[in-house]
């Protein structure tokens, strides 16, 4: 292997170490704005473990909740589970409590919180 060869494979591994998509617990903290018509709709997670969700649609109705939530990596994959969760967006969940485990996505160097693939709707996290 010629000196060319080993410089270009120690940038290809730096460039690619430097390239990770790994998401922790910490990169998940902060306000979260989603981009549906229905209203406003925002999540934020806070350090100490809870979260508060606000939405007012856009007749004016609010709803907010504050409960618990838990980060965990499934086969590498960094997830959120919000305990009590209850949405506000007309048609999705119940409008009992429930568990909303979710994929926490990263594009770029934006995270986002999928609510709805085939609409194209998520949670953004704002810039801090």
């Amino acid at each position: 292997m010629n000196i060319h060869s080993k410089w270009l494979l120690v940038v290809s591994i730096l460039l690619f170490c430097g390239c990770s998509k790994q998401i922790d617990q910490s990169m998940a903290l902060g306000k979260y704005s989603a981009n549906h018509k229905y209203g406003i709709d925002t999540l934020v997670i806070n350090s100490d473990g809870t979260y508060n969700y606000y939405f007012r649609s856009v007749d004016g109705a609010e709803l907010t909740n504050t409960n618990r939530w838990h980060f965990e990596n499934q086969n590498n994959e960094p997830r959120i589970t919000f305990d009590k969760f209850i949405f506000g967006i007309p048609g999705y969940g119940s409008k009992a409590p429930g568990f909303w485990d979710v994929r926490v996505e990263k594009t770029g160097n934006t995270l986002r919180l999928c609510i709805d693939k085939d609409l194209n709707y998520y949670y953004e996290k704002l810039s801090q």
